[in-house]
């Protein structure tokens, strides 16, 4: 079955799941601490707090094509594309791999490349440019129209759903990877990993949380787990809870759980893992945060990064 045209289609709000009682395992495993739900938007209605035993996302309703559908598009056009941001497959590739990309979608729809004359797109068409496929289910997004502020290209968790709008193109030089790349992409909406949390621990993956507190004799922080919206799912979810963002801000942050996750932050050394954030005073770039400052803002949220048990990363994140 081939589509001509995808129309994204999602209204409702669904409740919460029962959550994996899987506990990760390994050098950083966080404990519980108490704290106090908070809601991102000024003025919003109070929630119902959510059992840290069941803490996982709330899920938007989207339609879904039928199985096997095809969406045709046409080469260097603007469209619209769905699918999961970076999944575990993409994060296991090596950089060897010739089809390996810093930021790929997994679609969920296979796609359909054509020409200006609506003939199959296969091949690059530059000099060296790699041979692809023309029907696929996985995208790279290659650059970004509009970035967020202070430069920086948005920031969307491992593994959350997204609608991206983009132009559409096969490999033009041989640097470029063997697959489809996104050329100036926007995001129309993101939404968290549907994966639970477990108790008292945070997923392999990328988990969005505020910094809440810092012991300085034993370098424990306290991590609030909260779930980023952004764009027009931001918009809907703030409506599925009776809230209403403020005029210009297109991200939601929601945090129903009171609790605190501790992991153990060591000081700044070759092996350790040091928190850092995107400034542009001195040139810019990202910046290693001091552990002393974590708790200075607390409504700035980080990803935190974990693989196999262990924190890997924790970049503080630019809002749009």
């Amino acid at each position: 079955m081939r589509i001509a045209l995808f129309v994204l289609l999602s209204t409702a709000c669904s409740k919460p799941a029962d959550p994996e009682k899987t506990v990760a395992t390994g050098s950083a495993t966080p404990s519980a601490i108490p704290s106090a739900a908070a809601s991102a938007v000024p003025g919003a209605a109070p929630v119902a707090v959510v059992a840290a035993s069941k803490e996982r996302p709330p899920e938007l309703a989207a339609a879904h094509l039928p199985v096997g559908a095809v969406v045709t598009v046409a080469e260097s056009k603007p469209a619209t594309f769905e699918g999961t941001f970076n999944t575990p497959d993409e994060r296991t590739r090596k950089e060897t791999d010739q089809s390996a990309c810093r930021e790929a979608v997994k679609l969920d729809f296979a796609i359909h490349v054509v020409d200006d004359k609506g003939q199959t797109s296969r091949d690059g068409r530059g000099v060296g440019a790699h041979a692809v496929i023309g029907d696929t289910a996985r995208i790279c997004v290659w650059s970004w129209k509009k970035k967020v502020k202070d430069g920086a290209p948005p920031m969307i968790p491992w593994g959350s759903h997204v609608v991206l709008r983009g132009n559409l193109s096969t490999p033009i030089v041989s640097h470029h990877p063997t697959a489809l790349l996104l050329f100036d992409g926007e995001v129309a909406s993101a939404s968290p990993p549907p994966t639970p949390a477990p108790p008292n621990a945070f997923p392999d993956g990328d988990s969005v949380v505020l910094v809440k507190s810092r012991d300085a004799a034993t370098g424990a922080v306290g991590l609030d787990l909260v779930y980023l919206y952004l764009g027009d799912d931001a918009q809907r979810m703030a409506a599925a809870r009776g809230e209403k963002l403020p005029a210009g801000q297109s991200w939601l942050l929601v945090n129903d759980s009171p609790q605190l996750r501790s992991i153990v932050l060591e000081k700044p050394s070759p092996t350790s893992v040091s928190p850092k954030r995107l400034e542009t005073a001195n040139g810019g770039g990202w910046r290693s945060v001091p552990l002393e400052d974590l708790t200075k803002d607390p409504k700035l949220p980080y990803i935190v990064r974990f693989e196999k048990g262990k924190l890997t990363e924790m970049s503080a994140v630019t809002l749009p």
